[in-house]
């Protein structure tokens, strides 16, 4: 008789690639668990959150609508976080509740947000993209400047960037299986967006590119079908109605975001947060100098060689920064999905210009890696740095006097 275990499944065996994404990932977890001490945080929006998830701690959900009326009568609170940013607020209640009320507690979020991004990463690049370029893509991500410094902080920045490239392979898979589960998981990915912080939608084009990309190339008529419409819009109306279940008003959230543009005049984004549309990629320039020369060496590569997902990673990366650069919100912890795109991209165009010898590559990989370190030393441990716009990072950059 022929023996029983033959006919069961063999169990998946580890390769060498994805034995070392998982080195990568540990070790970029436990630096960012490690970089999540010594922060000294500001009494801005950092104090604001704190006090949002502290207040719901001690009142629970049914203090939500009296946060939200102490946000709307009082207009200097508009020009900090406003309480419709329940994918934030209600995650960092259950941190305070956990931890204890204050940033530190608030600031973990961010921190495990990114190791969820690294995980995510490199669960993404072990499946689509080759061995060597997804260990450098996983390596990059893992020691960007950008995310080991926004991770520190107790904002929601660093939570967002890993919604939005959470949403933008969801939309990417929807697009390729166009399954009911599909769509509800992109769905539900997008609800969370806009729940997280209401800028979501600058994130929008870069999230819809693969999207569309899928649907002009495999559809004769080359048009969006009606549940791709209904997976655009459908999310902000769900995001508006769990609001006005929040605040038991169905006007707060309207109300939250005339708030919220009332203050795009005010001093700090007008002085800090305007410029040239060149300025994002001159910022990410400063931050992450080696991941943004090397996705620029990628541009050029991709004009006669490069897949289909390398051009749509392009595209994204170019549309996750040109939104913010429109409505002058132009600081680099607003685009960290952008940087996660450009990282990806910087880690294929290395692989491609460097295929041989083996040693070599490795030399260029640790390069970056050690210019990353140095970067996030200089700015943030050193620095302190805690919104990367352009007049902070030149100062402690030491590149004005």
């Amino acid at each position: 008789m022929r023996d029983v275990r033959t006919l069961l499944p063999r169990p998946r065996t580890w390769d060498l690639t994805a034995k070392t994404l998982a080195a990568v990932v540990l070790v970029g977890s436990v630096a960012r668990v490690l970089l999540h001490r010594g922060v000294g945080y500001s009494p801005a929006d950092e104090a604001v959150y704190a006090r949002y998830a502290c207040f719901l701690t001690q009142e629970g959900l049914g203090g939500y609508p009296a946060m939200v009326q102490g946000y709307l009568v009082s207009p200097e609170a508009h020009l900090y976080p406003s309480p419709a940013r329940w994918g934030f607020l209600l995650p960092g209640a259950a941190a305070s509740e956990a931890l204890g009320c204050g940033p530190a507690s608030i600031a973990w979020l961010s921190t495990l947000s990114g190791i969820a991004m690294l995980c995510v990463i490199a669960l993404f690049a072990r499946r689509h993209l080759p061995g060597q370029v997804a260990v450098i893509a996983t390596v990059f991500v893992a020691s960007s400047p950008l995310q080991l410094i926004v991770g520190r902080r107790a904002l929601g920045d660093e939570l967002l960037g890993f919604v939005v490239v959470l949403a933008w392979w969801a939309l990417w898979s929807h697009a390729r299986r166009g399954t009911p589960l599909s769509w509800g998981l992109a769905c539900l990915t997008l609800v969370l967006g806009f729940g997280v912080k209401e800028i979501f939608f600058l994130a929008m084009p870069a999230v819809v590119v693969p999207l569309l990309w899928e649907r002009w190339r495999h559809r004769p008529t080359r048009r969006v079908v009606a549940a791709d419409l209904a997976l655009l819009m459908l999310p902000v109306l769900i995001n508006g109605l769990i609001v006005a279940a929040l605040a038991r008003s169905w006007s707060a959230d309207i109300e939250m975001l005339q708030a919220i543009a009332s203050t795009t005049n005010a001093a700090y984004p007008a002085t800090y947060m305007a410029g040239p549309i060149h300025r994002l990629p001159v910022d990410l320039m400063l931050v992450s100098p080696a991941l943004t020369f090397l996705a620029l060496v990628s541009l050029g590569l991709l004009l006669d060689r490069g897949a289909s997902l390398h051009r749509i990673l392009a595209i994204s990366a170019l549309m996750g920064l040109l939104p913010y650069a429109v409505v002058d919100a132009q600081s680099l912890r607003l685009v960290v999905a952008a940087e996660t795109f450009i990282a990806i991209l910087a880690a294929w165009g290395l692989a491609t210009l460097l295929r041989t010898p083996r040693r070599l590559n490795t030399l260029a990989v640790g390069t970056v890696v050690v210019w990353n370190t140095w970067m996030v030393w200089t700015l943030s441990l050193r620095g302190e740095i805690y919104d990367p716009v352009t007049e902070e990072l030149v100062r402690i950059l030491g590149m004005t006097p």
